[in-house]
């Protein structure tokens, strides 16, 4: 059933200065206004994105599920969340405060380490936003520019473009990335949100999937080998690596070098910042879709089939484990010997015994 997960994310991806004042409840989709139904079970859902939140573990997925454990995943409920779409991602500036993100341009927060959710952005209220930038660049009198034409498609299309993965740099800073080149940011803990898609340079307007840092660099993967870096807060650049399918996700290493994995088992590697790139054998042929930073600093990778994988840094092969997973979307280890994985068939923690993992 899930053989295909690389094609059903991808898929998922496809159907999903500042604006304080949120768009009518006339003019927004139900899903937008529609509370989180209390489920039997939520433990089962599809989650796409789990962290940890000072000691509690915070998994998010379809319909607006937000699930808490405070027992490393042993068991789990749900919060209150005051939308029901798909959601992507989630991560925290500290153990109370934290944002989650995902389809129809949802951006939520949460001030009490996830109990209650508060909807501070939309995508009706997120393509204005775009718009806005878009104009304020435009030629006066010249021909209306590609960034334009797209901005206005977007408003007339609706809230219908997802957030698919975000930086929390502190209570205060946050990224958030998404479809079709989609990029905003606040400094103000959400107060205020500003569209920064000209920061990029992605012209062809490539979804973006993951995003990771080490230093004063940040890297953002995507669409069709896109891999994008900038330095301290100058624009994100195009970078030359050796794949061109989609890339997932990033993850360094203890070690600071950059693994980014994707489709069909692919990884490339960078031990410099990026300043080149490897591809590095893979153990696996299905797409990965998660990774994490273990606590010894080697990197752990999850393939949509359940495998595992795992490697220390660039000069060094990816190996594969004698453990299975369900099919990932996200992990986090949670102690020396045990992970969370989630995905579409819920929650799982394995423990690796005897300190093996």
């Amino acid at each position: 059933m899930f053989r295909n997960l690389g094609f059903w994310l991808v898929l998922l991806t496809l159907t999903g200065s500042g604006l304080p004042a949120f768009a009518s409840t006339e003019e927004s989709p139900l899903v937008l206004v529609r509370p989180a139904m209390s489920i039997a079970n939520p433990e089962n859902a599809w989650l796409l994105g789990v962290v940890r939140a000072g000691s509690r573990l915070v998994a998010v997925g379809e319909n607006g599920l937000i699930l808490l454990s405070d027992n490393d995943g042993q068991i789990w409920r749900q919060a209150v969340v005051p939308v029901s779409v798909m959601l992507t991602g989630v991560a925290f500036a500290n153990e109370t405060t934290g944002w989650a993100i995902g389809h129809l341009g949802v951006v939520l927060k949460t001030t009490d380490a996830g109990e209650h959710w508060t909807l501070q952005l939309d995508g009706i209220q997120a393509a204005a936003l775009v718009l806005e930038q878009a104009r304020e660049h435009a030629v006066p009198g010249a021909e209306k520019s590609l960034a334009l034409r797209r901005a206005e498609l977007l408003v007339d299309d609706g809230p219908d473009k997802p957030f698919l993965t975000l930086e929390v740099r502190s209570r205060q800073e946050v990224l958030i990335l998404g479809a079709y080149g989609y990029a905003l940011q606040t400094t103000d803990g959400g107060q205020h949100w500003t569209s920064v898609s000209r920061q990029f340079e992605n012209p062809m307007g490539m979804h973006y999937y993951g995003l990771a840092h080490h230093g004063n660099h940040r890297f953002v993967v995507g669409e069709r080998g896109l891999l994008l870096r900038s330095e301290l807060s100058t624009p994100f650049s195009a970078l030359s690596q050796p794949y061109d399918g989609t890339l997932f996700g990033s993850v360094i290493t203890g070690h600071g070098d950059v693994v980014a994995f994707g489709l069909r088992g692919n990884i490339v590697c960078s031990s410099d910042d990026g300043e080149h790139w490897k591809h590095i054998d893979s153990p696996v042929e299905a797409s990965i879709q998660a990774g994490t930073r273990l606590l010894d600093g080697r990197v752990l990778l999850v393939a949509e089939n359940g495998q595992i994988l795992t490697g220390r840094d660039c000069d060094s092969p990816f190996t594969l484990m004698n453990r299975r997973s369900i099919p990932a979307a996200d992990l986090v280890q949670i102690s020396r010997d045990q992970i969370v994985v989630v995905g579409p068939s819920g929650t799982q923690v394995i423990n690796f015994a005897n300190g093996k993992l």
